[in-house]
């Protein structure tokens, strides 16, 4: 439990920066071989330089366009130097448009401080969207 509450509030500064302009926790707490997923196909990004290039420029293109990203409920793990968050914020619009989203950090304890190693950013997508099918999402009644 050593390092839970530094990754929320790691997090908390992660989503803070969607809004703020402010990548300092993006560049300072990054891995050297950090890798970065987002939503966009094209959003696969590998090194601290090219994450922190990237998230820099969207950050402030997020900033100007009035977004926000609020937390629901990180659930936050540690097993020995990894610590890992796992949740489901939302994605505020200027136009009050809401995005759920799914967000997952691994950080690790590097020189007594949390380092990100990988994020994934995520929108969810309809099974029949995306496979052309429906498939089960939840669990078949009379099961227990």
């Amino acid at each position: 439990m050593a390092m839970v509450n530094e990754m929320r509030e790691l997090v908390n500064q992660l989503y803070s920066s969607f809004s703020s302009d402010e990548a300092d926790a993006w560049v300072s707490r990054t891995a050297d071989d950090v890798i970065v997923i987002g939503t966009d196909p094209d959003e696969w990004w590998e090194g601290r330089d090219r994450v922190t290039n990237m998230v820099t420029a969207q950050l402030r293109e997020m900033s100007d366009a009035g977004v926000r990203l609020v937390a629901d409920d990180p659930r936050i793990y540690e097993q020995g130097d990894v610590v890992w968050s796992i949740d489901r914020p939302v994605l505020h619009l200027r136009d009050g448009t809401k995005v759920p989203m799914r967000l997952t950090v691994i950080a690790i304890v590097e020189a007594e401080e949390l380092r990100v190693k990988h994020c994934h950013y995520s929108v969810g997508a309809v099974n029949e969207e995306t496979f052309g099918r429906e498939l089960t999402t939840e669990e078949p009644s009379g099961r227990g």
